[in-house]
Formats: structure tokens, sequence, C-alpha cells
């Protein structure tokens, strides 16, 4: 006897698109937090290949939650819960009309499309917030940091000295990176550090000759210095990252490029969501 189909279920398509979504939106946190499996991922590429990849890092992040909700689709199928076509239907193009799960899925690459024009709009949206609260150079102390005090500005001179012996070299998309302590005469490796001061490679010859200026990293220390210092008895929790050279203005540049690459796909990606949707 042959057995007979599920029907085809009317919140597959939907429930896929949300968690798509959740997912692509969980992601951004992680990269922005540097927590969660992009942290992981990230960690485990340094102990690799000694550096490790943003972009790459981000896919597997998504696919770190997506995945998982895949699997639980096939169990279910394999269980007679979801009709045993439920692959096809999620990748077959249906016909003009139908339910919310046909019109979802007539739009599934106008949502990609918009979900990716988010995530830009996202990233550029960071940094020009950064450059807005960075319109004035801020003078500060590396002692006033240490004992707390918050800086009103993202764009800061600090005072202080440059500890090389404790000082972190690091590589990200095999851009090399130096994370040296700025101290005060004062501190001492039991107490928190108060500022952190990050060199490109091809920017280390340039410390001796103009003060520590830089544009503050909102995102604080990634995980991988953090454990790093922590290896080394400093810790750098509490820490302003200061990104040494452009004002927050200067590195904001990029960012209206790509606020306006995101705007476009994630326009282009709505109207194509409504039209198909609508059909």
């Amino acid at each position: 006897m042959n057995e007979t189909a599920a029907p085809p279920s009317r919140w597959l398509a939907p429930a896929l698109a949300t968690a798509f979504g959740a997912a692509l939106l969980y992601s951004l946190y992680c990269m922005l937090l540097f927590s969660g499996p992009y942290r992981w991922l990230a960690e485990l590429q340094m102990r690799w290949f000694g550096s490790y990849y943003v972009s790459v890092t981000c896919v597997f992040t998504l696919l770190f939650g997506v995945v998982p909700l895949l699997v639980i689709i096939r169990v279910l199928t394999a269980a007679n819960k979801l009709p045993h076509d439920s692959w096809a239907v999620l990748l077959a193009t249906p016909r003009p009309g139908g339910g919310l799960a046909a019109r979802v899925t007539r739009a599934r690459g106008w949502l990609m499309a918009l979900g990716v024009g988010v995530m830009l709009c996202a990233l550029s949206a960071r940094d020009l917030v950064v450059a807005a609260r960075g319109k004035r150079l801020q003078q500060i102390s590396a002692q006033a940091l240490e004992a707390g005090d918050e800086a009103g500005s993202t764009w800061l001179e600090v005072a202080g000295t440059l500890d090389w012996d404790r000082s972190l070299e690091t590589e990200e998309d095999h851009k090399k990176l130096t994370y040296i302590p700025i101290v005060s005469e004062r501190w001492s490796p039991s107490s928190p550090l108060g500022a952190l001061l990050v060199v490109a490679d091809d920017e280390l010859a340039r410390l001796e000759a103009e003060p520590l200026s830089g544009t503050v990293d909102i995102t604080g220390a990634p995980g991988l210095v953090r454990a790093g210092f922590e290896n080394i008895g400093v810790d750098v929790n509490r820490a302003t990252v200061l990104q040494f050279g452009a004002s927050p203005e200067e590195k904001a540049t990029g960012s209206l490029f790509l606020l306006g690459l995101g705007l476009t796909i994630a326009l282009v990606g709505g109207v194509g969501c409504f039209v198909r949707m609508r059909r």
C-alpha cells in the first residue's frame, strides 16, 4: 500500500523565512559584540591559521543559526510530521496565487537580498554613530581612564606611556595589529587597564612623532585579545580601545558608501518582495 503524503504545511515557508531573519540578526549581534558563535569561530581560526577572516566568520555564524533549523525540519519530515516533499516545496517555484507560504517562497531570493541590505546598513550605521559622537577631539589622561572616568567623545588623545613590554600582536584578514597598553605612572598589572592602543603594522613608525590619538572602538577589545592579556595578567575588560590614526569622521567616509549600497540592496529587495508576494 502506498503511503499517503501529508498535506503541505502552511507554516513551513513563513517559519523558515522568520528563522532566517532571526539567524541573520543574531549573526549581526554576535559580530558587533564579538560574542557567541562568531567569537568561537574566530578563536578557532586564530588557533589553526594565526588570523581570522571577518567575511568567512560571518557566513559560518549565519550557518550556525540556520543549520539546526534544517536538521529539525529533516527530523520532522522523517517522522511524517511534515510532507515528504518539503524540500521540493521550498525549492520549487510555486504557481501564481496561493497562501502566505506560497507568497513567501516566491519572494525567497528577494528576502535574502533584503536581509543582506539590512546587515550592510547596520554595519555602516555603527561607524556613523561613532563619527557623530566624535566631532571634537577630547584630551584625557590614562590615569583618569584607569580610575573609571568615561570619555564623552569617540575621538580621544590619551596622555600616558606605552607599555611595550605588555603589548600583544594579532592578525585579522592578513593585517597585523599591535595592541599596546597606555598606562599612567601609578598603574600596576594588579589594577584594571584604562586604555589600549591598536596600531596597524604599517603605522608603527608614526607613534614616535604623533600623539596617542585615534577613534574609540565601541565594541571594546576582541575576545581573543582579552584572553591574550589575561594570560599575562592584565585586565583589559574595562579598557578604552583606541584605534590609532584617523578621526572618526575620516574612518566613516567609507561607511557612507556602504550605507548607500545597503540601502539600495534593501530597497531593491523590499520592492522585489512586495511585487512577488502580491502576485
